[in-house]
């Protein structure tokens, strides 16, 4: 499990990275990141959100990193829902 948490939080941008609660990490489910809102977490006992207001750095960080900068890889991950580790 340990990691697949070391994976996870290599794609995350240090913004939000730096505020995940540590102690969550084991129970989460689900991360949503989404431009102008704040970074919601879903974990085993609800849902959380973060300190921070994801911008579209965050996102394009996200997406090129899960998909180790890989142009086709990005653009097809970028429409929507991305699966991580």
């Amino acid at each position: 499990m340990k990691c697949m948490i070391k994976e996870l939080l290599g794609i995350l941008p240090t913004p939000i990275r730096d505020k995940l609660p540590k102690e969550q990490l084991d129970t989460l489910q689900e991360i949503r990141i989404r431009t102008g809102c704040p970074v919601l977490l879903r974990t085993d006992t609800g849902d959380r959100q973060l300190e921070h207001t994801a911008t579209k750095e965050d996102l394009n960080f996200v997406i090129h990193a899960a998909s180790r900068y890989s142009p086709w890889n990005a653009a097809t991950m970028g429409k929507g829902y991305l699966t991580a580790p």
